[in-house]
């Protein structure tokens, strides 16, 4: 029906959720449209109009058990974990908001904004329990458009990094978000209603045809820093950059340049400024099934001029030291020293989208 349809014609979402309203089953209204004209007209209004989706509590996101063994801590002696849910994409109207890949808090708005390998938006709403995030509420679902108004497909929907302008600002109608894009690499500004506004230019190492590793190992990561600008990292090293070093880019030239987590299996795939102006760099390590999967959080320095960056490891999260891990992809801070993680599921059965809420403690 067409009530169900995620946008409508001016890319304002259509379906949203609210556990608020109450949902009436349609075998309610059957007696009235056939005895009363009037109630048809009431049913017919219903159907035509914006619906609202009711999940109950715990329908969409539910616990989930992050550390297993207490002994996982003493890897991560930089952070606190304060909790993490397991979202359930499929139990949301489709198109379900599945490999969520990027993140970005909006303090005026009180929301959370994730995009989506296949180039959707969306709009949640964390709840918290004593400083612990105990649920996650989603509002709507958008689709990233092209200049056209039509949405994104194929490898041009590929959104990887995410980021919010003017977010804490103390007004909540002008918050803008900056998306990076992967397997056609580029940045490009939007409306928190997946309206494309326009683009943003990349540093020079990573315009044009540079030697990318891989198509799917393309601009990956992505922070704004007050001073610095919009600094981004590929997914893996150019090919015709040291393999064992992690380069940060920021426009139009400037590089740093620090030892990868792993060399040889490593990936950038978040980043994130801290509130002190150090960045916050999350990278992946994974071989296959058959090996350790581990994530480190970096805190990184940078010079005004590039250069070589200073690092400390604030945690190392070891699936075979009592972390139940997946597959993270990106960080967002949202408080002076808290920050959301989330990971992109693959739409592969055995993998999840988890959201996991920690501080880090300096």
């Amino acid at each position: 029906m067409a009530m169900l349809r995620p946008w409508g014609p001016s890319g304002r979402a259509i379906v949203r959720c609210t556990r608020r309203a109450e949902f009436t089953p349609l075998q309610r209204f059957t007696p009235d449209f056939v005895r009363r004209p009037a109630a048809g007209v009431v049913l017919l209004a219903m159907l035509l109009a914006p619906c609202a989706v009711v999940l109950a509590a715990g329908e969409f996101a539910t616990p989930y058990t992050l550390v297993e063994r207490p002994s996982a801590l003493a890897t991560a002696p930089g952070i606190t974990p304060r909790g993490a849910l397991m979202l359930h994409p499929a139990r949301l109207p489709a198109p379900h908001p599945h490999e969520m890949s990027g993140l970005a808090w909006d303090a005026d708005g009180g929301r959370l904004y994730a995009v989506t390998d296949n180039g959707l938006l969306v709009h949640l709403e964390p709840r918290f329990e004593h400083g612990r995030l105990s649920d996650l509420r989603w509002l709507a679902t958008y689709a990233l458009r092209d200049e056209r108004g039509a949405p994104l497909r194929g490898r041009h929907a590929d959104a990887e990094g995410l980021l919010a302008r003017h977010s804490g600002n103390g007004i909540a109608e002008d918050t803008e978000l900056v998306v990076s894009f992967e397997r056609v690499p580029r940045l490009a500004r939007y409306t928190v209603d997946g309206r494309l506004l326009g683009d943003e230019p990349l540093p020079a190492a990573l315009a044009g045809r540079p030697a990318w590793a891989g198509a799917n190992l393309q601009l990956e990561a992505l922070t704004e820093h007050p001073a610095l600008g919009l600094v981004m990292a590929p997914e893996r090293p150019l090919r015709d950059a040291p393999q064992a070093l992690v380069t940060l880019y920021a426009a139009p030239s400037r590089q740093w340049q620090l030892p990868a987590f792993d060399a040889s299996a490593g990936t950038v795939v978040g980043l994130e400024t801290m509130s002190d102006g150090a960045l916050l760099l999350l990278e992946r390590r994974y071989v296959n099934l058959f090996f350790p999967i581990r994530f480190s959080l970096r805190r990184v320095e940078l010079s005004a001029v590039g250069g070589t960056a200073s690092t400390r490891t604030l945690a190392v999260l070891d699936n075979t030291a009592g972390w139940s891990v997946d597959n993270f992809e990106s960080v967002a801070r949202h408080g002076a020293s808290t920050y959301f993680m989330i990971s992109d599921d693959n739409r592969h059965p055995l993998q999840h989208t988890l959201l996991v809420y920690f501080s880090v403690d300096e």
